[in-house]
């Protein structure tokens, strides 16, 4: 059994945990919805479900074209159990190394996407789960992961206790640096500050200013993307995400991306840099809440 071990966004993928549609429901609990008050109500629509596995099948094949291994949550019933569901690994288990955290989480109905990811860890990696505490909060998709280096949103889904949290357990081998809630406080990182290859970081020039970029990355080549670079595709379900959902992308290797195939001068861009780039249509992931980094959970990168 080979050990997780994945440190980075953009060293050469080697296996994954790929999301599902399957049973995907919008949360009825008080905690949800006082948190979440804009989401739809109830189960999501089969005609969804069906057309999203369909794309994350399409999605599965390109990446297993490219020699990497695809694993699958574990089926839970997330419409009878009233909870969310396991479309988007990234956000609930954080992979540093051979440590897989599993974070607090802002909405609570989603810890149980935990109990179809864990199954995949369990005698591979360092299992960790922190208290659930008030004081400490953060989704796992507030992180971005730069070797040494961890970049740790600060917005409605991550609080500066749970950097602190995080820096504690990972100890003086990493440095946790923080990026203010003005920058972004919608939620996850992946659309605002994206490591595409050690010197090299994607940025939204919409949120991000020289002033905000992390430290470390002073001296790393910028890719900005304006918001006249990405193309607001239309949705055949009301988004609910913004268009910057874009610039979640997912790396198989330094040289290689998968992104929405409709994002003409973002992958334009993106080959000037030495980055070529295949697209895959995820086409309810504004409305699902995940592109392509979401909807994996990188285990092993080399």
């Amino acid at each position: 059994m080979i050990s997780v071990n994945s440190n980075n966004e953009w060293d050469t993928l080697k296996e994954v945990i790929l999301g599902t549609a399957d049973h995907m429901n919008w949360s009825t609990t008080e905690d949800f919805r006082s948190k979440f008050k804009s989401a739809p109500v109830g189960k999501v629509p089969n005609t969804i479900i069906y057309q999203t596995n369909n794309a994350l099948e399409s999605f599965k094949k390109l990446l297993e074209r490219h020699g990497v291994n695809v694993l699958r949550p574990e089926p839970i019933n997330y419409q009878e159990r009233n909870g969310f569901g396991c479309y988007s690994p990234r956000d609930s288990i954080l992979i540093i190394g051979d440590k897989a955290i599993c974070s607090p989480m802002h909405l609570k109905d989603r810890l149980m996407e935990q109990e179809a990811l864990t199954p995949h860890l369990i005698g591979r990696s360092v299992i960790m789960y922190p208290e659930q505490d008030s004081e400490y909060m953060f989704d796992a998709a507030n992180v971005m992961r730069c070797n040494n280096d961890i970049i740790f949103l600060i917005s409605s889904t991550g609080n500066y206790g749970g950097a602190r949290w995080l820096q504690n357990v990972l100890g003086n081998e990493y440095r946790v640096t923080t990026i203010p809630k003005t920058v972004y406080h919608g939620s996850h990182l992946d659309s605002t500050i994206v490591p595409l290859r050690e010197g090299l970081v994607m940025l939204n020039a919409e949120r991000v200013t020289e002033e905000t970029i992390p430290s470390f990355m002073e001296n790393w080549d910028k890719l900005w993307i304006s918001k006249d670079d990405i193309k607001d595709t239309p949705t055949i379900t009301q988004p609910i995400s913004t268009k910057w959902m874009a610039l979640n992308i997912l790396s198989i290797n330094p040289e290689l991306v998968v992104c929405d195939p409709d994002q003409f001068i973002l992958r334009e861009k993106l080959n000037r840099v030495g980055i070529e780039s295949i697209g895959v249509k995820l086409p309810h992931a504004r409305y699902l809440l995940g592109g392509h980094h979401c909807t994996t959970l990188d285990t092993i990168r080399e």
